[in-house]
């Protein structure tokens, strides 16, 4: 009998390809003749950078970043091999960065007494993209799943260039709680190679930010692999 297990991770318990590693050892246990084919798979959250490097033979790479309350990691992104993630318009395969936000503003990443989601930044984020376009990506494949943060992505396009100000031009400081005095963006800094760089976002669900049922009540503010420890994977 030939199997495929194909397992998502279980957040904050094990990663997919542990999981699918404990079911193959568990179709062992009852059929000894077994041919398994394990594929670890990711929603969008945590996981999806093996789970898309693996099944394409690409490339991990780590890199020096910033968890979602600024502390100092190393963490991976990586590239995705030939012929991953389908072809441009003009029939070539542009080299592909797969990020996932998991990864840098990731809640796993934060312990639960630690947990502040309108303080959490998505900063380390773009520090990863950024690392990423340096080192030769013309496309990012960016997982949304499992972030600490509610600051809507303003974290990761400061990294990158942006700032966001108030109504007397005063810079806001990181994390969603500083959204409501927001008056004005300014991309004049932004440099090329971000403006012009294609970016394919990976999740699975459509989760409402605020009200007593969003992300942000319930830790985090992610979509793909889950907002937090108490909102539903049905956006609800």
């Amino acid at each position: 009998m030939r199997y495929l297990l194909a397992p998502d991770s279980f957040k904050e318990a094990a990663s997919a390809q542990a999981v699918a590693e404990s079911m193959r050892r568990g179709v062992a246990a009852g059929d000894p003749g077994a041919e398994c084919r394990m594929m670890p798979l990711s929603d969008g959250g945590e996981g999806l950078t093996d789970a898309l490097v693996q099944a394409t033979g690409g490339e991990l790479r780590s890199e020096h970043a910033h968890d979602a309350l600024g502390r100092p990691i190393i963490t991976r992104y990586g590239f995705l091999g030939e012929g991953g993630f389908g072809t441009s318009h003009d029939g070539e395969n542009p080299r592909t960065a797969v990020v996932e936000l998991a990864a840098a503003s990731g809640i796993e990443r934060i312990s639960p007494t630690d947990r502040d989601p309108l303080a959490a930044s998505t900063f380390g984020t773009g520090k990863l993209i950024r690392a990423a376009i340096d080192a030769g990506a013309e496309r990012i494949v960016l997982g949304l799943g499992g972030s600490a943060t509610t600051d809507g992505g303003t974290g990761l396009a400061r990294a990158l260039g942006h700032r966001f100000l108030d109504a007397d031009d005063c810079e806001l400081p990181l994390g969603g709680g500083a959204l409501p005095r927001l008056a004005r963006i300014d991309d004049t800094e932004v440099p090329d190679d971000v403006r012009n760089i294609p970016i394919v976002l990976a999740c699975d669900v459509t989760n409402p930010l605020t009200g007593t049922d969003g992300a942000a009540a319930g830790g985090g503010g992610g979509g793909g692999g889950g907002a937090g420890p108490h909102t539903r994977k049905d956006g609800g």
